[in-house]
């Protein structure tokens, strides 16, 4: 530049360098020769322009060959590399024509302007996001403790499905029923991988109190999740205990990919939130049952008893047995054991049936319906198991929580139970304690109720994030 200027005698050519402000820079132009975002820049302003670049060289951009130019995306390819005899002509010919700059502005701010191109772009994004959800085989996949005959975790799984409505969902568990057999490594992964997210949907599985092994499962389902890159959402999920440094390092580890978690109790957020990765949004639910809205029914006379088999231990049964004969003897009433997992909980019950006054009856359910409506009618509702507390608590029906683990004393508290209620299952005077809060429960059932419809109430609202949490993960697909 420097040897052109001094033989024209005059600064005639400047080299500017990189411009932080292309706008204020190009204003002083009058004939702008270049390529690309840059041309397009410049036709932005009304500036005449030639279209020369690395790629070769068009000429002069007018009305004419618009159409043409923008085509190749004002870059000129396939077109002949400019000889300076050329490039001179049209400059000749564009300083001849100072309006064509001007006359190209209305069309090029139509056609490239923000909000246009914006819509374009979302189109672009709209289309891929669809071909993508074409190649997938599902929108979700929920992992759980399904299909092993517990009634409290088929009645999870359902109700996080009907909150996804229409879309596609596999269910990893227990081998048919449609789901997909949860020690398949290759159906497994391959599930995951033709999913947009994975749910890990309620209950405590993340967990070694029952086995170290239980709690590796779940880790490798986080694992493989993340390892291909899909969204992961704990759902309404019980956390802990986790005992032993290395498992809780493992944990770490594999929480660290989750997006969002929510946990059913306060106990479990707080153990959770130190181990979640810093991006996680976690926050307090409850049990996704409680979304449940039961149909009224007035109640009949007896009182339904859910206790898990493992929880019936000769002394535990003993004072079952001697807390209740007691309650007969001062109030007949019917009362019906009921079985909520047929294979862990049928022994235990038939032999507590068996010591019981004649008058108690066995009862096993067909399906979710029949379960409902089985706690829908009772006047109270005393048991061991969560799930059936829960229901209670939707039918408004007073409950008894044998507290055998801290989820049913958690879910007692959340709901205000008052304390002579809520039972430690191994309190060692469980008969005298029986007797006593199935008396209260018959002489406050009217106050237990209006108290269980506000709490349940303000629970079910609480709920309703894990809804739109879900859906905003879904939404795009």
């Amino acid at each position: 530049a420097d040897v052109q200027n001094k033989a024209i005698g005059r600064k005639m050519i400047e080299c500017v360098g990189a411009q932080s402000d292309v706008i204020g820079f190009l204003r002083k132009c009058n004939i702008f020769v270049g390529v690309s975002r840059a041309a397009l820049e410049a036709m932005c302003l009304g500036i005449t322009t030639v279209i020369c670049g690395n790629e070769g060289y068009f000429g002069l951009c007018d009305k004419e060959n618009f159409a043409l130019c923008a085509r190749e995306n004002f870059c000129a390819r396939g077109y002949p590399h400019a000889k300076s005899e050329i490039l001179l002509n049209a400059l000749k010919a564009a300083a001849n024509l100072p309006d064509t700059g001007k006359a190209l502005l209305g069309l090029v701010t139509s056609l490239y302007n923000s909000e246009r191109m914006a819509l374009l772009t979302l189109k672009v994004y709209q289309k891929a996001i669809t071909e993508h959800r074409q190649s997938l085989k599902y929108d979700a996949v929920i992992c759980g403790y399904y299909g092993f005959g517990n009634r409290g975790d088929e009645l999870v799984s359902a109700v996080i499905r009907s909150q996804i409505g229409e879309s596609r969902m596999a269910v990893i568990g227990a081998k048919g029923g449609g789901r997909i057999w949860r020690f398949n490594p290759v159906a497994v992964t391959r599930a995951i991988r033709s999913s947009h997210l994975l749910v890990f949907g309620g209950g405590s599985l993340l967990q070694n109190a029952t086995s170290r092994r239980s709690l590796g499962y779940y880790l490798s389902i986080l694992k493989i999740a993340s390892f291909l890159g899909k969204k992961i959402m704990l759902y309404a999920n019980g956390f802990g205990p986790i005992r032993g440094e290395k498992d809780v390092k493992k944990c770490r580890y594999a929480l660290s990919s989750v997006d969002t978690a929510s946990f059913r109790d306060s106990a479990s957020l707080g153990d959770a939130s130190a181990l979640l990765g810093k991006s996680a949004k976690s926050y307090l639910t409850c049990d996704p049952v409680l979304l449940l809205r039961l149909e009224k029914k007035e109640h009949q006379d007896y009182i339904a008893i859910f206790i898990r088999g493992k929880d019936l231990t000769p002394s535990v049964t003993a004072q079952i047995i001697r807390g209740l004969s007691l309650f007969l003897k001062r109030s007949p009433t019917k009362i019906i054991l009921g079985i909520m997992n047929d294979k862990e909980d049928t022994d235990a019950a038939k032999k507590l049936c068996a010591h019981l006054p004649p008058k108690v009856e066995l009862k096993q359910f067909s399906s979710n319906k029949e379960l409902i409506d089985f706690i829908a009618s009772s006047k109270l509702i005393i048991s061991s198991r969560l799930h059936a507390l829960i229901l209670s608590a939707c039918a408004y029906r007073p409950f008894i929580a044998l507290c055998s683990d801290p989820k049913l004393t958690a879910f007692a508290k959340e709901c205000d139970i008052p304390d002579p209620m809520s039972i430690p299952i191994n309190s060692g005077d469980l008969d005298k304690r029986l007797f006593f809060a199935a008396e209260f429960a018959a002489g406050n059932s009217n106050e237990i109720s209006k108290n269980l419809k506000n709490k349940v109430e303000a629970l079910r609202k609480r709920a309703k994030k894990d809804i739109e949490e879900l859906k905003k993960h879904l939404e795009p697909f």
